[in-house]
């Protein structure tokens, strides 16, 4: 009888492995993680079980010392405020929606500032920053009507082609899932997804956690699936909406992932990089070991790095 060997498609998705060694800064962000017990998301489950509003580390608005470098304006939609920053001078046409994370129950930070600024710097782009609806006040059906309003609005002077979605951890998985509905009803798609510390899978129902949760000093598993859970307000958790791993990831922009093996979400970017390769769907994949959660938010030398590869993906959308 003949024998015929399956030979697996070669990937389609380019791997960067980090092998510099750890900076002093990243060791030291760690260890401070640790001192302070920084695990947030135990703190805001905490919270939604108490029937709280969670803590909250706000900086929701710009910054003062951002308006001396930035023409910024705002504006409103559903209650919600949305922050449009520019370049003074040298402006291209590059449009980033940045939806920051925070577990779906945080707002914006110090440091989501510090990122959005070194992004407008580097690029010369302008960045359109919401306020987003968050959990346990709204779910993820309020902020879904408030990203079509806001997309809309978008798109009435900006092309599709020079726009980009990015964000980080929840705002990462926000982002993936805006452009699975984008896609699911045949709107206009930005040019490419940049996901950073991505979260796709608000289960958090991976056995390959368990063995990271020990390594990271930042998130929790438990405390992550309360915050889920509340986005989903008694909602399907396995709703695309809600964790885009279980959405389509064919007929969507190209898609960057950076992540990092300290970082109990990594084990989700590794699956949907795979469902990425069964379903012979291109992805750009970074991997920084042993850096934690949402590493590129805190200004270490892997960030700087991190933001170069950023640069040169912003830079292909350009040229395209």
């Amino acid at each position: 009888m003949e024998t015929i060997e399956t030979i697996k498609p070669k990937s389609l998705a380019t791997i960067y492995e980090h092998n510099s060694w750890q900076s002093f800064k990243s060791v030291a962000v760690k260890f401070g993680m640790r001192l302070l017990n920084a695990k947030a998301g135990r703190r805001w489950s905490e919270a939604l079980e108490g029937n709280r509003q969670p803590d909250r580390l706000s900086a929701p608005a710009p910054l003062p010392h951002l308006h001396k470098e930035f023409q910024i304006t705002s504006f409103e939609i559903n209650g919600s405020n949305i922050y449009r920053l520019e370049p003074k001078e040298n402006k291209t046409n590059q449009v980033i929606l940045y939806l920051h994370g925070g577990a779906y129950v945080g707002n914006s930070t110090r440091l989501h500032w510090d990122l959005i600024q070194q992004l407008i710097k580097d690029n010369n782009c302008t960045v359109i920053y919401p306020d987003y609806p968050l959990a346990p006040e709204a779910s993820h059906v309020e902020c879904f009507q408030f990203l079509d309003a806001l997309y809309k609005q978008i798109l009435s002077d900006t092309k599709p082609e020079d726009l980009v979605f990015m964000g980080d951890s929840a705002g990462a998985g926000l982002s993936l899932a805006f452009s699975q509905k984008i896609k699911k009803e045949k709107g206009q798609q930005p040019s490419q997804l940049i996901l950073l510390s991505p979260w796709f899978d608000v289960t958090c129902t991976n056995p390959e956690m368990q063995e990271v949760d020990k390594y990271d000093p930042l998130l929790n598993i438990e405390g992550l699936r309360k915050c889920g859970e509340a986005w989903a307000k008694g909602g399907d958790t396995k709703n695309y909406l809600v964790s885009p791993i279980y959405g389509e990831v064919e007929g969507l922009p190209k898609m960057s992932v950076f992540t990092s093996t300290h970082d109990i979400l990594e084990p989700d970017s590794r699956k949907f990089r795979d469902l990425c390769d069964e379903k012979r769907v291109a992805i750009n994949y970074y991997n920084y070991p042993k850096m934690v959660h949402d590493w590129l938010i805190f200004g270490m030398s892997e960030s700087s790095k991190a933001l170069e590869q950023i640069k040169e993906l912003l830079s292909l959308s350009l040229r395209n």
